[in-house]
């Protein structure tokens, strides 16, 4: 009986938000910028250590430091980000305009990063720590915005699934163009900056679509301003959102070190650098049909055990895969497995993030997309900065030298970060993913009693 009471009223609260649909139109244009951003993000995540160290010549160390560095600095911009944003109210809207200038800064400071002055060590150094941490601030005046934006396009549980599904599976193609084609990119056009040059374009392009083609459906006034104040205050009373936040900090931040030693492991260990493109090719399209997938497993056994079990198997998947290392069919088998299930847990764990923006507002009365997301974005530069740091510390320890055969213990380091290491740490992540408490029902009952405050409100003003 209970059961069936339990169900009753969530279909209930369902048919209440069933009208504020998002048409084709919207979730495309919207999932073009995550594309546009994936574009560059993943040009400069998953290349830039390599051109820095073979190309640009910083020495492996150094470029840890460097991203250890430059992201904790960054970081604390997007909290200042996220408070601007949320005090922000325009004519245009509340994220649009940021997205609009930021994307013209992040355009011009990634072909920035790529050029290659003549310069001493020293400079060298100064002239990488300049433009990657100002790449990194422009980029967070896009990216914190954007992702705000899911959560003002519609209200619908749904609905906002797919609003949060269509953009990380686009976004799987941005990662899947740049990473297989930039060395032949490179290798064609003869220069990284050229390479810079056409990236920035095709981001360019993708954000004016997003700029022009979404509109904000929900920007509710905060009845006060934000500031960093509520930041502490969000965290304290936001205990999902810091369980979620610590599970996906751990998961992002082994992804960066797994992903650093997979270059250097095609290149040095397997001595198959082409092959590599292809490799990230395979792996991309695993990642976009787990992210397919994702919302037919989410809706069978939720988001939060989708988010779990599949990142158990990830782990999995990981370590096996450290018993073919010198079998390179069984590494495109096996290692097509680990984005396959990142995939599916990647799109579950965004959408979450996005349902703690009605838990926040349930608690304190005020909506901070922007406080939220950029504690988001927040998250994923540290553990990108942690990640790198690790992954370039760990390289230099284990003796790499670059444009040379790699020693015995090197290249067994080398393997060893690249499946065992990173499986195993994965398996952390469970812990506090395991305790987050935002179910579907849990997430009905906090949108129902949101809405009904905000009417008495209403009623109350109006009398």
């Amino acid at each position: 009986m209970e059961l069936a009471q339990v169900n009753e009223q969530k279909s209930v609260n369902k048919d209440n938000f069933a009208s504020d649909r998002v048409s084709w139109s919207t979730a495309i244009s919207y999932g073009m910028g995550s594309f546009g951003a994936n574009v560059m993000y993943a040009f400069i995540a998953i290349y830039l250590m390599l051109y820095y160290t073979d190309s640009f010549g910083i020495k492996a160390a150094a470029v840890g430091l460097l991203f250890l560095i430059a992201r904790l600095v960054d970081g604390a911009t997007d909290i200042a980000l996220g408070i601007l944003v949320d005090n922000t109210h325009t004519k245009m809207g509340k994220f649009r305009p940021w997205i609009l200038v930021g994307s013209i800064l992040v355009s011009l400071t990634t072909v920035a990063c790529f050029l290659s002055p003549n310069l001493s060590e020293a400079g060298k150094l100064v002239y990488a720590y300049s433009t990657y941490i100002l790449w990194s601030i422009c980029f967070a005046i896009i990216d914190i915005p954007y992702w705000s934006l899911s959560a003002a396009i519609t209200q619908n549980p749904t609905e906002r699934t797919k609003v949060i599904t269509i953009p990380r599976t686009i976004a799987t193609f941005g990662f899947l163009s740049v990473s297989a084609s930039t060395l032949w990119l490179v290798k064609y056009v003869g220069s990284w900056w050229a390479v810079a040059i056409i990236y920035s374009v095709v981001f360019l392009v993708c954000m004016l679509i997003t700029f022009f083609g979404v509109k904000e459906k929900h920007t509710v006034p905060r009845k006060e301003r934000q500031s960093f104040k509520g930041f502490w205050t969000l965290l304290k009373q936001h205990r999902p959102l810091r369980l979620l936040l610590i599970g996906m900090f751990l998961l992002e931040m082994i992804g960066v070190i797994r992903g650093t030693f997979q270059l250097y492991f095609f290149i040095y260990n397997l001595n198959a650098e082409m092959m590599l493109g292809v490799f990230l090719t395979v792996s991309m399209i695993a990642q976009v049909l787990g992210a397919v997938v994702s919302p037919f497993i989410s809706a069978k056994i939720g988001k939060k055990n989708t988010a779990i079990y599949s990142s158990a198997v990830m782990a999995l998947a990981c370590m096996l895969l450290f018993f073919f290392q010198s079998n390179i069919i069984m590494i495109f088998i096996v290692g097509a497995l680990a984005p396959f299930c990142g995939g599916i847990g990647q799109i579950s764990l965004y959408s979450m993030v996005a349902d703690c923006v009605e838990y926040g507002e349930w608690r304190s009365g005020n909506r901070s997309e922007g406080m939220v997301f950029s504690l988001n974005i927040f998250k994923t530069k540290l553990s990108g900065a942690i990640g790198g740091a690790i992954g370039g510390f760990m390289l230099s320890w284990a003796g790499y030298i670059p444009h040379q055969v790699q020693a015995s213990e090197t290249a067994m380091w080398i393997g060893l970060l690249f499946t065992l290491i990173p499986g195993v740490l994965t398996l952390l992540s469970l812990v506090p993913l395991a305790r987050y408490e935002i179910t579907e029902k849990r997430f009905y009952e906090i949108l129902s009693d949101i809405h009904q405050r905000n009417a008495a409100s209403s009623v109350e003003v109006k009398a």
